[in-house]
C-alpha cells in the first residue's frame, strides 16, 4: 500500500512529539537534563518493567547513546542501575527519591506546556485529538514489534 499522505501524517506526528521534549523547558529545571535524559526518567516513573534493555527498546536510540545517557543520570543522582533478582544477566532501572521528585517536575512540565498547546481549541476537538492519539499508541503498540 502506497500512501503518501499515511507516511506525511507519521513524519509530522513524529515531528511533533519530538518536539514536545526538546520545548518542554528542560533545561531550565535542570541545566543537565536533555530530552533523553527526561524520557529515561519519565519511563521510569511510569512503567513496571523497568529492565534497560526494554527502556531502550521504548525509547528507540542507539545502545551507546542509551548507557551514556544513564550514566549521566546515576552520576547526577537520578536513577541507580540494580541487577535483576530472577536474572543475573538483566540489569533494571530504579529512580532515587531525587530521581523522583526530577520525574515529577517533568512531567508537570510536559502537561503544562502540552495543556497550553491546547488552551486555544474547544473541548469536542481536545476530545477528538486524545480518541485520534489512543488509537495511534494502540496501533503503535501492538506493531512495535514489527519495526527492527
Amino acid at each position: 500500500m502506497k500512501n503518501l499522505d499515511f507516511i506525511e501524517n507519521f513524519m509530522i506526528i513524529h515531528h511533533f512529539t519530538k518536539n514536545i521534549f526538546k520545548y518542554s523547558s528542560i533545561k531550565e529545571i535542570d541545566s543537565n537534563l536533555n530530552e533523553t535524559h527526561s524520557k529515561i526518567l519519565l519511563f521510569v516513573y511510569k512503567h513496571e518493567h523497568r529492565q534497560m534493555s526494554k527502556i531502550n527498546s521504548y525509547i528507540g536510540i542507539q545502545k551507546g547513546a542509551f548507557t551514556t545517557s544513564v550514566d549521566t543520570l546515576i552520576k547526577n543522582g537520578y536513577i541507580l542501575k540494580i541487577k535483576d533478582e530472577n536474572d543475573k544477566r538483566s540489569t533494571n532501572l530504579e529512580l532515587t527519591q531525587k530521581g523522583t521528585e526530577m520525574a515529577i517536575k517533568l512531567e508537570e512540565n510536559l502537561y503544562s506546556g502540552i495543556n497550553n498547546m491546547f488552551n486555544n481549541i474547544e473541548e469536542s476537538e481536545r476530545e477528538e485529538i486524545n480518541e485520534a492519539l489512543k488509537l495511534i499508541a494502540k496501533f503503535c503498540m501492538k506493531n512495535k514489534k514489527n519495526i527492527k
